[in-house]
This record gives C-alpha cells, sequence and structure tokens, in this order.
C-alpha cells in the first residue's frame, strides 16, 4: 500500500468545520464583490479606534483569519469579508 503525505491536489482537501459561517475565502472575487472603497474607509476608521497604532499590525491577522488563511491584504477582502470583521470589531468596541 503507497501511502501520500497529504492530497494530491486541492479537490481531495476536506472542508474545514468553523462554528460560524467562515467557510473560506472564494478563490477569485468578482471586481463587484470586492471591498467597496466606503467599507474599506469604514474598515481602517474602526479598526483604528479600536486598536490604535497598533492596527497596522492586526489588520493582516485579521484579514488572515476571515479568508481562512488566503489572503492578508485588506484591498483582498470581499465586501462581505469586511463587513464581518467591522461587526466583529464594533462588537468589540461595545462590549468595552
Amino acid at each position: 500500500m503507497l501511502f501520500r503525505s497529504g492530497p494530491a491536489n486541492m479537490d481531495d482537501v476536506p472542508p474545514m468545520p468553523f462554528d460560524d459561517d467562515n467557510a473560506g475565502h472564494a478563490k477569485s472575487i468578482s471586481k463587484d464583490k470586492l471591498i467597496q472603497p466606503n467599507t474599506m474607509k469604514r474598515l481602517h476608521a474602526v479598526g483604528t479606534e479600536l486598536y490604535g497604532d497598533d492596527w497596522n499590525n492586526k489588520r493582516p491577522e485579521l484579514v488572515q483569519f476571515i479568508t481562512t488563511g488566503a489572503e492578508t491584504s485588506a484591498s483582498k477582502l470581499s465586501e462581505d469579508e469586511a463587513q464581518r470583521i467591522i461587526k466583529g470589531m464594533n462588537d468589540k468596541i461595545a462590549s468595552k
């Protein structure tokens, strides 16, 4: 019997279980579904409010989390992913 160290291709990778609807990042997001300029401004405003000077360090971590490791740049987020990050940060601000 031959053993492989991993899946032969990405089609063989089972879906990752998540407690929420964070099922992953689309391989390619159509331009109309990418984060919109006003949402990007809001993302930065809320991020700066919550994290202050540490926002530039925290932002890639949040992007990586919401895209399940697929991206680190906020400019690659979908509108929905960006809105979910903003909601999470607003919830954190509200709970302070």
